[in-house]
Parts: C-alpha cells; structure tokens; sequence
C-alpha cells in the first residue's frame, strides 16, 4: 500500500482496528465459530451466482473484534428476519424432523459422506457436495449435483431449478415430504453421490 499511495496516505489510515472481509461460496459451521475464538473484526460473507448475470452477497457471520480500549469482543447477530436452517429444523413439525432424521442417516450412510451445517441448508458431501437439504415446514427439498435432463422429470417430486436462484448446490430438486418420497429418492441421491465420487 505505501508503494502505491505513499507513506503520506499510509500515515493517514487507522491501523488499531482493521476490518477483515471474506469471500467465498461457503463457510462451514467451523469457519463461523472460528471468527468469534480469533478475536478480530471479520466479515464472512457468501456469494452466489444466479445465472450469468447476477450475484448474490449474503452476510453470514460478523464479529465487531476486541476493541482497543477494553479487549472485549462481541458477534453481531444473524441478519433480521431469515432463519437459519438450525432454527427451521427446530421449529418445523414433529413429521419434518423425523423426515430429517431418516434422511440425514440414509446419506451418512453411505460411506465416506459428512454433512456441514450451513445458513440456509445443510451440505452432505464427499469430495464435494453431492446433495444440500433445505428445510421446509411442509417437507425437505433437497438439491442434487445431477443433471436435470438425465430424469424423468415428474410433477410435485423433481424439478429443473438450473436457471432459477436457490440455495444449496445442485440443478435438480427433489421434494421430500413423506417416507415413501424419501424411498423414491434414493436412486437419485445415490447417482448424484456417484457423480461427485
């Protein structure tokens, strides 16, 4: 920076309390712990493309660091009015936990796969994410790193969402709102494993 605008300007700045800012396309529950143990001003913030033409910055952990006077730090809370999918889960019905529950064992039993607690939805991957589970107080939609025009698309179950913005990684969508759903899911969660594998 001084080479570029001087030691003048340099001079000028305020260096007690720099504010850090991280992009990426996700954090783990781990990256947002982990901002509120290292006691500085830090800004985690995730983007995501809608289309080609659109971006999408969601502020997803801020922590205001310790102050120069007192040391003490403090985590700003959640932005207003969006629920985290921990929040959804725990507030959705007795039917949709269980839902959860069956899915969540289903995928993590398949070998290697580990889930990630996200904002917005939970991560089950792999090498990478081979399926991301919103939840809903109706049901689960769970999207899938497959390609939407290798199924059968069928009304009320799958859906193409290669051009429509969510959250979550994946082009098709499946919604899950009962036990014989979940069964009927399996082949394509299975296929999009094998797909990131």
């Amino acid at each position: 920076m001084s080479r570029k605008l001087g030691p003048d300007a340099v001079g000028e700045v305020d260096w007690t309390n720099p504010r850090i800012i991280c992009v990426a396309a996700e954090y783990s529950r781990y990256d947002r712990h982990a901002v509120t143990e290292i006691g500085r001003r830090i800004d985690l913030i995730e983007y995501r493309y809608f289309g080609d033409d659109l971006l999408s910055l969601d502020l997803v952990a801020s922590t205001a660091g310790a102050s120069p006077r007192t040391g003490q730090g403090s985590v700003a809370a959640p932005a207003a009015g969006r629920r985290t999918v921990a929040q959804r889960l725990a507030s959705a019905p007795v039917e949709v936990q269980t839902l959860y529950k069956e899915l969540d064992g289903r995928l993590l039993a398949f070998g290697d796969a580990h889930s990630v607690e996200l904002r917005h939805y939970i991560a089950y991957r792999r090498s990478g994410n081979f399926a991301t589970v919103k939840v809903l107080n109706g049901g689960l939609r769970v999207f899938l790193r497959l390609d939407p025009r290798s199924v059968t698309l069928e009304a009320g179950f799958t859906r193409d969402v290669s051009r429509i913005g969510h959250h979550g990684t994946g082009d098709l969508e499946v919604r899950i709102g009962s036990a014989a759903d979940l069964d009927r899911a399996m082949p394509l969660l299975r296929a999009s494993l094998d797909a990131v594998a």
